[in-house]
């Protein structure tokens, strides 16, 4: 689900009534065109855009909150940090596995109504006839909105709306309201592009660098998250829904919150002032509507506490318990867990949890270095040791030193000492003599030959 199904949600949730907070008003005053990569460069701080945290521990554990869009549009804002850590680690986790074809398959099936009912037989049949009229809008304006799509790929309209819009006729309410959420121009144009989303690029790469694939929910777990809302909130919100994009369609009103906007967040490193900008634990509060109904905001306020518990608190829960049991497993290995950053923001997050566990984890900032491990850890601790009491230690040192050399210098002198030399033969007697004492004789015959006689008298004489 990632953060594309799970913030959508809330996005939609967040626009039920026609009045919105005062950081929404704020947002639908700015251009859209100031959402840009070159608006998000002139910040003077570029030290927040880090969606990473790391588990003190050797070796590190990292955490990265991704986004569900297109990697093209946040890859080159990603801190290098944030890269290095997927790189080093050894086994990557993702909250489901989007490269087994099964589970895709699995996907679709828990997004369907149980066999032989229709959409149409649990919607009132004036809301499905507005869906209908929805539908029949948006494949009209496809044509105009990949335009350049169309010109340059050759891309089929008709054929993108057909993938987009697959059976719809057969999915649950609650689904067919995250369908119409991605059926905004910003939105087509990206699936247009056909490009992995972040979260599918993460697993290619860690495929292609033979890395260790793992997955810490299931799709019946993720399925049922949504699909255990009872039919009548799940109707409800999604008639909300519908009345917000009827009122877009008729230019009365906007997204409070689009995709563009929350690419901007992500790169610039303000995603948290998005998502929770009212509360640590949750979205903006739906009371401040402008129904005068108590019985509709009240409504509403507990729809959005039902989704807030479901979709966030109690898979954070859970997630937050597989993790730790993934981490203690292998503990002499590396591992890059690579979530929806929802799971990372608030008090109740993943983060928070582990840490109230006894977790020393931390956020990484944009410029902080990779925590050391290994030997490189040894290394360092070596060096700060050395800098520290280099001073002290450096006489004590120097005498080792010394001593080790004089030890050293003084069995060369003794294997000197027991080395036998060696001997020659006289050439006047079969009597061994010493070679040092032949070269003393010889030497002393050539350098002192005018003493011979004398040495040859006194041999006579005396003898």
């Amino acid at each position: 689900m990632a953060i594309s199904q799970g913030l959508l949600v809330w996005l939609l949730i967040n626009s039920l009534g026609n009045k919105v907070s005062d950081f929404q008003q704020k947002l639908q005053k700015r251009s859209l065109e100031n959402y840009s990569a070159e608006s998000c460069q002139n910040q003077l701080n570029r030290e927040l855009n880090s969606h990473l945290w790391v588990m003190h521990r050797n070796p590190p554990v990292y955490f990265f909150g991704t986004i569900h869009v297109p990697y093209t549009k946040v890859w080159d804002y990603i801190p290098s940090n944030s890269k290095r850590a997927f790189k080093t680690a050894k086994n990557v986790y993702f909250e489901l596995d989007l490269t087994d074809q099964s589970n895709l398959r699995t996907l679709e099936l828990c997004k369907s109504l149980p066999r032989g009912i229709k959409l149409r037989d649990v919607l009132p049949p004036s809301m499905y006839k507005r869906i209908k009229t929805h539908l029949s809008y948006i494949r009209g304006k496809l044509s105009e909105w990949i335009m350049l799509e169309q010109a340059f790929t050759g891309l089929d309209p008709s054929r993108l709306y057909q993938q987009m819009t697959k059976s719809w006729r057969k999915k649950r309410p609650i689904w067919i309201m995250l369908l119409l959420g991605k059926l905004t121009e910003y939105n087509v144009r990206m699936i247009a592009h056909g490009l992995p989303v972040l979260d599918t690029y993460l697993m290619q790469e860690a495929l292609s660098s033979h890395k260790k694939l793992g997955s810490i929910e299931t799709v019946k777990e993720q399925c049922q998250v949504l699909n255990k809302l009872n039919n009548s909130k799940a109707i409800f919100a999604l008639n909300q829904t519908l009345m917000l994009h009827e009122k877009m369609r008729r230019g009365e009103q906007n997204l409070p919150v689009t995709t563009k906007q929350l690419v901007y967040h992500y790169n610039c490193g303000d995603l948290k002032e998005v998502l929770f900008s009212q509360e640590t634990s949750g979205i903006a509060n739906l009371a401040n509507t402008s129904e005068t109904n108590s019985f509709q905001r009240e409504k509403k306020r507990r729809f959005e506490e039902d989704m807030k518990e479901e979709l966030f608190f109690k898979r954070n829960k859970k997630m937050a318990k597989r993790i730790a049991k993934i981490v203690n497993e292998e503990p002499k290995k590396i591992k890059f867990f690579a979530l929806g950053a929802g799971h990372f923001i608030g008090s109740k997050s993943i983060i928070g949890i582990l840490q109230s566990q006894g977790y020393n984890i931390s956020h990484l900032k944009a410029s902080d270095p990779l925590p050391r491990y290994g030997r490189d850890r040894n290394a360092k601790d070596c060096r700060l040791k050395k800098k520290k009491h280099g001073r002290k230690n450096g006489r004590k040192q120097n005498r080792k030193r010394f001593r080790s050399r004089k030890a050293c210098n003084n069995v060369i002198q003794r294997e000197q000492l027991v080395t036998k030399p060696k001997t020659t033969l006289c050439t006047s007697c079969e009597t061994p003599m010493p070679t040092g004492f032949t070269e003393a004789f010889s030497s002393s015959i050539s350098g002192h030959g005018h003493q011979l006689w004398m040495v040859t008298f006194v041999l006579v004489v005396f003898s």
